[in-house]
């Protein structure tokens, strides 16, 4: 660890873009998923709300344990997911991510950091 520090998800997000910061898909996933939440530089009670409710329900619950699949046709790091058709999900159902490394390091979390299926929509 070279920094550490606490910033807003939005910024993390943010700078992750920017090439600033590299994290990699589930701390992206995370991070989405608190910045959808955490609108705005005050934390409500509503948000804090929001937030206890998705971390005492299945997302808190949840293990995020990402294997390399290979490489796609552009030179992508394919990782898949609990719940990709190749890790016990029904065929056609994709549960992964694909990524830009440079030396081991995500440049940018799937190509602009998505899931092509979000993991609390398919459980």
């Amino acid at each position: 660890m070279i920094e550490a520090r606490f910033v807003h998800p939005k910024t993390a997000l943010d700078e992750c873009r920017e090439g600033k910061i590299s994290v990699m898909p589930p701390q992206y996933y995370i991070l989405s998923t608190l910045a959808d939440i955490l609108q705005g530089s005050t934390t409500t009670p509503d948000q804090r709300k929001k937030v206890e409710t998705l971390s005492s329900g299945l997302f808190g619950q949840m293990l995020i344990n990402p294997r390399n699949h290979g490489e796609d046709e552009n030179g992508r790091t394919i990782l898949t997911y609990e719940g990709d058709e190749t890790r016990g999900g029904s065929k056609g159902r994709l549960h992964r991510a694909l990524l830009k490394m440079r030396k081991g390091v995500s440049l940018l979390p799937i190509s602009e950091a998505y899931f092509t299926n979000h993991l609390t929509r398919h459980r």
